[in-house]
């Protein structure tokens, strides 16, 4: 019989952005503007603990996008960009076409 396993939701951004989501019950990662989130998003993936990993546009810009699509070539767990106080949702956006295309074969949201 299949063991049902329990993940988490894993938030990575700015402090001040991503601490609302701890109340949620969410677990928070914060990063500061001039370190990267390549390596906690390396950590939380390797943790196995999390099937979704939100990250913050401004965080995400910190993460050299080659190395992106490489941490994002496995279904879990799912990084999704959201969008927060600091930048506009453009980023957000694209990386939201981006998935669409690979799921489904071609961009609907044009």
């Amino acid at each position: 019989m299949a063991e049902n396993k329990k993940y988490s939701i894993a938030v990575i951004g700015d402090r001040d952005v991503i601490s609302g989501f701890r109340a949620l019950g969410l677990k928070v990662f914060a990063v500061s503007e001039n370190q990267s989130a390549t390596e906690q998003i390396i950590k939380i993936k390797e943790s196995g603990e999390f099937a979704i990993i939100l990250i913050t546009a401004s965080a995400k810009k910190t993460v050299p996008e080659d190395q992106f699509r490489k941490l994002t070539r496995e279904p879990l767990p799912t990084i999704l960009t959201i969008p927060d106080i600091k930048e506009s949702n453009t980023g957000s956006i694209e990386h939201l076409k981006d998935l669409t295309e690979r799921a489904i074969g071609f961009d609907i949201l044009s």
